[in-house]
Order: C-alpha cells, then structure tokens, then sequence
C-alpha cells in the first residue's frame, strides 16, 4: 500500500509538472525563434520535455541495461520510464531500467530546467549577465507566472505536495 501511495505521488507530480510548464510557456515567444515560432511552443511545451525525456531514457537505459549488462530488450522501460520510475523497489540491482539516483536525478535536473526556461521566457530582460538580479527576477516572474495560474491553485498545490511526496 505504501509502495502504490509513492507511484501514486510520483505520477501525479511528473503529470502535474508537465502540466503546469505547458501553461507556463504556452505562447510565450523564444528569444531569436520569434520568426519561426512567433507564438513559442504554444500548447506543445509538456510534449517537448517527454521528446527530451525520451531521448535521454534512450542513451542512459541503453548504456545501463545494455552496454553494461548486455540486455538491450529492457530498452522497453523507456516510455513507461517517461512517468515514473520503472524498476521493483526492493531489489538492490537494477533489473530493468536505470540506478535510483541516476533516475530521480534526471528529474530534479529536468525540473529545475523547467522552472529555469519558464522565468527565461517570461522575463527574458532579467537574464543579462550583466546587470543580473535574482529577486527583480523572481518578482517579475511570480508576478508574470501567477497571473498565468491565477485560476490554477488547486493544481499548483497538488503538484508541490505529490513532489514533495
């Protein structure tokens, strides 16, 4: 029951992440993209992260399962690894997918990344090297971002307790 309330959790923050990037970003325009995508990603923005996503399960699972163990049929786990993590909990070796670290790693790097990319598009100006101020930025961006999710607070704790959890 444990093990089923963590999936759960698992799969309720990678759900509610993408969901709430594709919101975040959704016509925001690309800084030097403008002419070929002036609305940015438009609604495509969670479909961009699991085409990453899976390109990235591709090489680490590939190089795990088969240049490491030589069994390259457990490339299979790779799209149900794009939700959550593919592996028997209780085992100490991997037997399907990837290293625990290595999985849930990727996930605060892609997490991060998502927050990253959604203040750059929203305040672009606040990014110069130069003259950079974190709280101008992140006041810029709550102030941007929050007018985006003004009707969303359900989902934005949701995503933030499952994350947690």
């Amino acid at each position: 029951a444990v093990v089923a309330l963590f999936r759960l959790a698992e799969v309720t923050s990678r759900v509610v992440s993408l969901g709430l990037f594709t919101v975040a970003i959704r016509n925001q325009p690309i800084p030097g993209y403008e002419d070929y995508l002036p609305s940015g990603l438009g609604n495509k923005g969670g479909c961009c992260v699991l085409v990453f996503d899976f390109l990235i399960m591709v090489l680490m699972i590939g190089y795990w399962q088969g240049v490491k163990r030589s069994n390259f049929k457990n490339l299979a786990h790779v799209f149900p690894s794009l939700v959550a993590f593919i592996n028997p909990i209780l085992l100490s070796e991997n037997a399907f997918t990837i290293p625990v670290k290595a999985y849930y790693g990727l996930r605060v790097v892609e997490l991060g990344g998502m927050v990253i990319l959604a203040l750059y598009l929203e305040c672009p100006a606040h990014f110069d090297a130069h003259s950079f101020d974190a709280q101008e930025l992140l006041r810029c961006g709550v102030d941007g971002l929050g007018q985006k999710f003004d009707d969303d607070g359900i989902f934005l704790w949701l995503g933030g307790a499952s994350t947690a959890g």
